[in-house]
C-alpha cells in the first residue's frame, strides 16, 4: 500500500495506532477527524521511512511542535 487516503473519516485516536504498519506508504491523507495525541512522538516514527512523501494533517486535534529528524517534502498541519 503507498497511497492511503483516509480524509472525513471520523477516525480518533493517536495517528500511530492507526497506520503503525504501513512501512511502504508515500501518501497519507489523515486530514479532517479527530485524531489526537503528541504529533512530534507519532511522526517521529516515520523519519525511519524515506519513501513517506507526502502527509496531511490538517483538521485534527493534535499537540505538540513538528520538529522532525527528517523533513518531508509535503507536510500539511494546521
Amino acid at each position: 500500500l503507498v497511497v492511503l487516503d483516509l480524509s472525513s473519516k471520523q477516525l480518533t485516536g493517536p495517528l500511530f495506532k492507526i497506520v503503525s504498519n504501513l512501512t511502504n506508504i508515500m501518501f497519507l491523507d489523515v486530514s479532517d477527524n479527530s485524531l489526537s495525541g503528541n504529533i512530534q512522538s507519532d511522526l517521529w516514527k516515520y523519519n525511519d521511512h524515506p519513501t513517506l512523501e507526502y502527509i496531511n494533517l490538517s483538521g485534527n486535534h493534535f499537540t505538540g511542535i513538528v520538529s522532525l529528524y527528517r523533513s518531508f517534502p509535503f507536510l500539511i498541519c494546521n
